[in-house]
């Protein structure tokens, strides 16, 4: 599935260019989306790939059926041997993921 997936790889990670401008970056340092705030009421965001712009933009309901996954596989009876594992190991994942979005 992941060989489908347009958009940049992560991780992505915020960074502060200037007092007025942030840019959020790729693992290799490019730019996935750029904001800059001209000083008054005004900012200007820029996300030159437009599957990095699909996602940004489908992020909280991601995160929401995410939490919502994460809930029925706490109500489902572990199994044993690898498909516990599997299970655990999805599991853990999407903690941390959910976790990193600060929710």
């Amino acid at each position: 599935m992941s060989a489908d997936l347009k958009h940049t790889p992560g991780d992505w990670r915020m960074g502060r260019t200037s007092t007025r401008e942030s840019a959020l970056v790729g693992p290799s340092g490019s730019v996935i989306a750029y904001a800059a705030w001209d000083g008054g009421s005004g900012c200007h965001l820029a996300i030159p790939n437009e599957a990095d712009e699909r996602l940004i933009v489908a992020a909280p309901e991601l995160l929401e059926a995410l939490t919502d996954a994460m809930e029925a596989l706490a109500m489902c009876r572990p199994q044993t041997g690898h498909g516990a594992r599997c299970q655990s190991d999805a599991m853990l994942k999407a903690r941390a993921a959910i976790a990193k979005a600060g929710a």
